[in-house]
């Protein structure tokens, strides 16, 4: 299956932005992870379907309530292998 690498900028962090992700990309049935990064950016894997990333990139570009996103970029990797999408820390 399709595979991607993503990187958020913009107020993605204390707002719940890995957490909305989390529940969005686990309702789609993506595996995966989402991470907080020390200059304040939010990346992340995704594999699914091309259908399951597209929905998850366009979530992206709206993030949870109270995110303000600037920029959505995203890589295609290898697959994954991962049975949960995950928040790390």
């Amino acid at each position: 299956m399709p595979a991607i690498a993503f990187r958020v900028t913009g107020t993605v962090q204390g707002v719940a932005f890995r957490k909305y992700t989390q529940r969005f990309a686990t309702k789609k049935g993506l595996v995966g992870h989402v991470q907080n990064e020390p200059d304040g950016s939010v990346v992340g894997t995704a594999e699914g379907t091309s259908e399951q990333i597209e929905a998850l990139i366009a979530y992206l570009h709206k993030g949870s309530p109270k995110a303000v996103v600037k920029e959505v970029t995203t890589t295609p990797i290898e697959p994954l292998n991962l049975t949960t999408f995950e928040i790390r820390k």
